[in-house]
């Protein structure tokens, strides 16, 4: 060991002797690997150009599957996967596929209780849709959404830490997150884009409904910030920008200045352990530089690692016609459910199941050319989509998947 390794060492186990820190650096233990799938399988993905496997943690162990149809060269970049339904059918067949067979997810579930996996992509498959792959047609099984709620982390030791962070929720009651009075829900909707305030007026009377004070405070850093530290609920509608040189940039752009990772990394929200951060915007759950994928530092990353328990944000680039209705449904699950755990996961997948489903409608019915030319513009009736992106740069090509983007970090 040399000079640093050696000082490093000495540090982490100085820092271990403090107070709440006995597993700083270290690897966590099985049992503590196990018990993180209490809710659900974790299904970390290796990908390697000398071979690619699936670890499938269970409450009862742990299994190495082999994944012989993924090949490391053959992964796309996540630009392809935008546009492209054949890169959701090679998801499919290479890993999707194996991995909810052999969890023994072989169908649609019949009732209302659906398994629930939380995906942990690491390396070339990181920002890759997995919760989309599939054949997706009228009828069709062979898709994740039609068999699991999927979810995702960074890494199996953040979600270990997350669920450690908040053992006030007990497991056998599931309504404990219920709002208290007083409680408060932050909502942000940036001017500059046609339906975000829309967006945002509608979410206001969806959580006084749930017992929450609404505020909307100015679309400064300082003044977010200081708002985020007595929150419950964070909802920001409007432009994402991922920095592909330095991911501590990336930020969320307010009517007046960013907010940045780097800056969330320096707030005290952490103590709160508020319940959603809900980031309706452009790419807030991606990576633009692939040397930093193994890092999965970005927008939503960051939000859970100061202390949310749940995040709902972005692969790409969202429509802004699309962005309300989305998260209408996925609230109103969450006022039903009472806050209940894993609303936030359930509920944002039934809405993009209905997306889904709409989609489909759309493409069957244009197939039979009874669609107007411009259908794929107007693809959802209420609301209508517009071709307006929350991307902070529009896109040049218009995406068709327009229900695949959103994903759940959390709990």
């Amino acid at each position: 060991m040399g000079d640093i390794e050696r000082l490093l060492d000495e540090k982490a186990q100085e820092i271990r002797r403090l107070p709440g820190f006995g597993d700083f650096l270290s690897p966590p233990s099985e049992d503590d690997i196990l018990s993180a799938a209490i809710h659900g399988p974790i299904v970390l993905l290796l990908p390697n150009p000398e071979r690619c496997d699936a670890v499938l943690i269970k409450e009862t162990g742990l299994v190495t599957l082999p994944l012989p149809g993924l090949k490391y060269e053959d992964v796309p970049n996540t630009g392809a996967a935008m546009f492209d339904p054949v890169v959701l059918e090679w998801l499919w067949d290479t890993i999707a596929k194996p991995v909810l067979e052999a969890l023994g997810f072989t169908e649609t579930p019949a009732g209302a209780d659906w398994p629930h996996i939380w995906w942990i992509p690491t390396n070339a498959l990181v920002g890759l849709p997995i919760h989309a792959a599939g054949y997706h047609h009228q009828g069709s099984t062979n898709t994740v959404i039609d068999r699991v709620i999927s979810s995702y982390s960074s890494s199996v030791k953040s979600l270990i830490q997350a669920r450690k962070n908040n053992k006030t929720e007990s497991e056998t009651d599931q309504t404990l997150n219920k709002a208290e009075h007083g409680e408060v829900a932050v909502l942000v909707g940036t001017r500059n884009l046609p339906l975000a305030p829309q967006e945002v007026n509608q979410l206001e009377g969806i959580c006084q409904s749930m017992e929450l004070q609404t505020m909307s405070p100015l679309q400064n850093r300082e003044a977010v910030l200081s708002a985020l530290e007595n929150c419950r609920i964070f909802h920001f509608a409007g432009h994402g920008r991922a920095n592909s040189l330095d991911p501590l940039q990336s930020c969320l752009v307010l009517d007046a200045g960013t907010l940045t990772v780097d800056q969330l990394f320096d707030s005290n929200i952490n103590q709160q352990k508020p319940f959603l951060a809900y980031l309706s915007a452009y790419g807030t759950g991606q990576i633009s530089d692939r040397s930093s994928t193994d890092e999965s530092i970005h927008l939503m990353s960051a939000f859970e690692l100061v202390g949310f328990q749940n995040v709902v944000g972005t692969l790409w680039n969202v429509e802004d016609g699309v962005c309300p209705s989305v998260a209408i449904d996925t609230y109103t699950w969450i006022m039903d459910k009472q806050f209940a755990r894993g609303s936030v996961a359930e509920g944002l997948h039934h809405a993009l199941r209905s997306l889904r489903d709409r989609w489909l409608w759309d493409k069957e019915e244009s197939s039979r050319g009874k669609a107007s030319a411009d259908n794929s513009v107007k693809v959802v009736s209420e609301p209508c989509i517009r071709e307006i992106s929350r991307d902070i740069e529009l896109c040049d090509q218009k995406q068709q998947l327009y229900w695949i983007p959103y994903i759940h970090y959390g709990l």
